[in-house]
């Protein structure tokens, strides 16, 4: 070949456009997708870590919460155990059972006693005192030990819980007057029902005597 052909070779080769002489926009706009994407990837990561941080702090507060309901339950458990303990006292029905329940109370049961009794109570002594006490020992007993009868003060601790348990159910200041009067009521109910002859034969005297 001819010096005048290969520099006409070269010439035309120099002139040919190269096809990938323009890149350089486009690994512009790369770089810039793969800095948005290394940010899109940190905003998940940290995403992640709060999403991960809050459901352990709510499981945290759940197991928290579901340890003291545990508690809570195994303290209603114990005390509706002990209650119900307590309960076996109850109706009183003679005089050793007034001697065994005495001796059954101290300082740190106390309220427990108080509670028992104010719930066989139910907010009315005058319906529910004779779960408490029963119609032989009201017969038998009344508060101060008057009237040929004995009384429930000589049981003290018995009797100073009863007389708490009515405090804690009514709006009555004078709890010994209300369980005064409810023993006076069934008392007499009672003589009614087992004289009704005398209770009659008493009205017609008394009914003559106002004549």
């Amino acid at each position: 070949m001819s010096k005048k052909m290969k520099r006409m070779a070269l010439t035309d080769s120099e002139n040919v456009a190269t096809p990938y002489k323009k890149t350089v926009p486009a690994c512009e706009s790369c770089k810039f997708l793969v800095e948005g994407l290394k940010t899109l990837q940190e905003t998940v990561e940290n995403l992640k870590k709060e999403f991960n941080s809050t459901v352990s702090i709510q499981n945290d507060a759940v197991m928290s919460a579901l340890a003291q309901q545990k508690i809570i339950l195994e303290k209603l458990v114990r005390q509706d155990n002990v209650l119900t303990s307590v309960k076996q006292y109850f109706p009183i029905k003679t005089t050793e059972d007034l001697n065994t329940i005495e001796s059954k109370i101290f300082p740190e049961n106390t309220h427990l006693f108080i509670t028992t009794m104010r719930t066989v109570l139910n907010h009315s002594v005058m319906k529910n005192l004779r779960y408490l006490l029963t119609t032989e020992i009201i017969m038998t007993y009344n508060i101060d030990g008057a009237h040929g009868k004995k009384g429930l003060k000589e049981f003290s601790k018995f009797y100073s819980a009863l007389l708490e348990s009515i405090t804690s159910i009514t709006s009555c200041d004078e709890p010994e007057v209300q369980l005064k009067s409810e023993i006076h009521h069934t008392s007499g109910l009672t003589n009614q029902a087992k004289f009704p002859f005398a209770s009659s034969h008493l009205c017609c005297v008394w009914g003559c005597l106002k004549v």
